[in-house]
């Protein structure tokens, strides 16, 4: 995992929007995944815990790119 963050590091040090857009389509499929887990008794519940705050963290880079996407818009 961290070496997968490392991606996300050098993506937005170098503005790579497309790849951090991205991210926001796939991210949220963490929660799926877990729960998964959790029903299939492979995991205990709290680990959907870092499912929801992945999820949260692709909703608010969402929305970051949007309010982006506008400002750069109206400039």
């Amino acid at each position: 995992m961290f070496f997968i963050g490392l991606y996300y590091v050098v993506a937005a040090r170098n503005e790579l929007t497309p790849f951090i857009r991205w991210t926001t389509y796939t991210r949220p499929n963490l929660i799926i995944f877990l729960a998964i887990l959790v029903m299939l008794g492979m995991a205990e519940p709290i680990i959907i815990l870092f499912g929801v705050i992945e999820l949260a963290g692709a909703i608010w880079i969402s929305m970051a790119l949007r309010s982006d996407k506008a400002y750069r818009t109206a400039s």
